[in-house]
């Protein structure tokens, strides 16, 4: 088991108190939760749709943050930057391809989990 799979073993362990039942339904709201924000994510880019984007970000943001996922919670930093300083452009679907990475190596830990 490597690292990140393991730090969010613990933590969803710890969360739902070592509950088996409480861990396979925080596992699965990960799951969906980053399922999610893939799709509102590349929804919002093909639309152009700053609000979607935002919203997304906003929904997605405590689970990120209770489960560590940086590297997510950065990329989606940087996005915000980007569509706030010069908005849907080359650099941005660059970013999308970089979140999309990191969004799937996460869907990739949770399964990892099941």
């Amino acid at each position: 088991m490597n690292n990140s799979h393991l730090g969010l073993k613990l933590l969803i362990a710890e969360i739902s108190d070592h509950d088996s039942e409480f861990q396979q339904e925080l596992t699965s709201a990960i799951r969906t939760g980053l399922i999610e924000l893939k799709d509102q994510y590349i929804f919002g880019t093909s639309s152009q749709d700053q609000e979607v984007i935002k919203q997304i970000r906003h929904k997605s943001g405590p689970t990120l943050m209770m489960f560590e996922f940086n590297e997510i919670i950065s990329e989606l930093d940087q996005g915000k930057e980007i569509l706030e300083s010069i908005g849907f452009d080359p650099s941005f679907n660059a970013h999308l391809k970089l979140l999309l990475i990191k969004v799937e190596k996460a869907l990739q830990d949770v399964q990892d989990l099941a």
